[in-house]
């Protein structure tokens, strides 16, 4: 079956523990960036130029077919024992769907219990405030913004963790509650209200029953 998670909202994350000194990230990114996080400090920037050819890391499960069709991001270098990782999407739904087909470790033998579950929940309604529209940018004009672009490091997603919870930012840049940015009207067919029942923004379909927070 297709155990795959597609996403696209801004700064949904992926939470794993592992034991190791090596960790591979097996994803169709798009023009995307995530932040690779271990032990709680960013140490990689995946984006559409940092996959690396699968030398050390074949098979995975995945059908024959697709051997080379997947980037792979690996990182090396850690000190043994356990980990804990965090994959988190830095950029807005605006540019696209991201694809995580699995992560893969050194050992899959006594991997450690998965990080508890936040008590606290939250919910950001926002537009590209919220998503960090060129949040580390060097500067006020960037010829391309998805590379500095990262809700990670806007209010949202700060106020979280000050709070220590979890959040779930559904913000779409330039969209508004009743009238999108550049709209001559004073509504817009297609507010922020339109896409928010959607789990995947570009996938008009409802999500399953319980999903959400």
């Amino acid at each position: 079956p297709d155990r795959s998670a597609v996403f696209d909202w801004a700064s949904v994350r992926l939470h794993a523990r592992f034991q190791g000194e090596a960790v591979a990230v097996y994803a169709r990114l798009g023009q995307n960036y995530l932040d690779l996080d271990i032990d709680g400090k960013r140490v990689a920037v995946l984006g559409p130029k940092t996959s690396a050819p699968d030398l050390a890391w074949a098979g995975l499960g995945l059908p024959e077919q697709l051997s080379g069709a997947i980037p792979v991001y690996v990182y090396k270098g850690l000190s043994p024992g356990a980990h804990t990782l965090v994959l988190a999407k830095r950029t807005s739904p605006n540019f696209g769907p991201v694809t995580v087909l699995g992560l893969r470790f050194e050992s899959a033998e006594a991997l450690p219990a998965p990080p508890p579950a936040f008590k606290r929940r939250l919910e950001f309604i926002g537009d590209s405030l919220t998503n960090g529209y060129g949040t580390e940018g060097p500067d006020l004009k960037c010829q391309t913004l998805a590379p500095y672009e990262n809700a990670e490091r806007a209010w949202a997603r700060r106020c979280a963790e000050a709070l220590k919870a979890e959040a779930q930012i559904l913000a779409y840049s330039g969209y508004g509650l009743v009238r999108n940015y550049g709209a001559a009207e004073s509504s817009s067919k297609d507010p922020v209200p339109f896409y928010y029942p959607r789990r995947v923004l570009a996938d008009p379909a409802p999500p399953p029953a319980g999903c959400g927070i």
